[in-house]
Order: structure tokens, then sequence, then C-alpha cells
């Protein structure tokens, strides 16, 4: 779990969320490769929230 903006984020990304996510090019670019694997794509995007 990470704390983001004082609230708590979960690592297995929601379906919305990670649509939502989606929309920005550089989790775009980093995420394009995975989006085949939405548990990896979940990983990629809650790495990228903890950073």
């Amino acid at each position: 779990m990470t704390t983001r903006g004082g609230e708590v984020v979960p690592r297995t990304v929601p379906p919305k969320a990670r649509e939502a996510t989606s929309e920005s090019p550089v989790c775009h670019v980093r995420t394009s490769s995975a989006v085949a694997d939405p548990a990896a794509q979940a990983d990629l995007v809650a790495e990228r929230r903890g950073s």
C-alpha cells in the first residue's frame, strides 16, 4: 500500500483508475509493452505512483 496525498492507494490498481492513468503519455510509454498483461501494467502504475 502506498500513501499518496493522504489517500491510501492499493497495490492492485482498480480498472477505472488504470484507465485514467493510461491517459498520461509518460505512463502510456512505460506500460505500452504491458498492455496485454494487466497485472504487469498495474505493477508499473503502482511503481510510478510510489515514486
